[in-house]
């Protein structure tokens, strides 16, 4: 099955209640994680109607109602825009909307479609979501509407990964090279009459404080009966931290692209 395909994330909603990562683990200071949540909530303000794209659960969404006018916040994941929906309820937030939809190309059409109307939207978020929405801003967008998006980056396997368990090696990094996410952008962003403003990469490393953490990381979104238990591999992992850990653990290296687009004007 292929990683962050829809037959993925459907499989991942029903092992664990929600879109996160389930690991004990320590980030280093300076992380895209932390980046974009500073950038995003720089650019909060009252006024502002917002779409969130990839909204897994709503915590984003739910945590920035309060701070704007008003969320549309979508997945194609139904178990997740449920939950979303339910913490809605709980929190009593009454101007954030979820939505069960996919914004990618549209086999009919072939272009992508947000669920908004056309020119309601001045604020763009997107944290590891998908991509393809970009097309459609031009759209949805009001003039000088702000696009933000974070997503993962792909770099080389630790040193370490030929010696993982078979069963839990590591077949590829999640995410493009900073060199594709930015080609990526290139067309939807001048098809949809934006201007990349400002783009930032992160490379940082996440530790992992014990074999039993690691092994937490190792099977997140695996089909769980082809993943084995721990106690089958503990020795194993116990050994790979003993020869290559330091003291605060062992490490994988944590990348992330951030970027901030913006459309013209309407009279540009």
């Amino acid at each position: 099955m292929k990683p962050q395909s829809k037959e993925w994330y459907e499989l991942l909603a029903s092992v664990q209640r929600g879109y996160y990562y389930p690991w004990r683990s320590r980030v280093e200071p300076g992380n895209g994680e932390a980046a974009y949540t500073s950038l995003v909530t720089k650019h909060l303000a009252a006024d502002l109607d917002v779409v969130d794209c990839g909204c897994g659960h709503g915590a984003d969404a739910l945590g920035w109602a309060r701070r704007v006018r008003s969320v549309v916040a979508f997945d194609r994941v139904r178990p997740y825009v449920e939950l979303a929906e339910q913490a809605r309820l709980e929190q009593g937030v009454t101007n954030v909307r979820f939505v069960l939809a996919d914004s990618a190309p549209r086999a009919n059409s072939g272009t992508a479609r947000l669920p908004v109307p056309d020119h309601s939207i001045d604020l763009f978020l997107s944290r590891r979501g998908p991509r393809h929405w970009v097309a459609d801003t031009r759209r949805a967008g009001r003039p000088n509407a702000v696009l933000i998006q974070l997503n993962p980056v792909a770099g080389d396997l630790p040193t370490w990964a030929h010696e993982l368990p078979h069963s839990l090696r590591i077949e590829m990094p999640e995410g493009g090279r900073v060199s594709d996410l930015l080609a990526d952008l290139v067309t939807p962003l001048a098809e949809a009459g934006a201007k990349l403003v400002a783009w930032w990469s992160f490379d940082v490393p996440e530790w992992f404080g014990s074999p039993q953490d690691l092994y937490t990381f190792l099977i997140w979104g695996r089909t769980p009966a082809r993943v084995p238990g721990y106690d089958a591999v503990r020795s194993e992992l116990e050994e790979l931290f003993s020869r290559h850990a330091g003291p605060e653990g062992l490490a994988i290296r944590h990348r992330r692209f951030l970027s901030k687009a913006a459309l013209a004007s309407r009279s540009a």
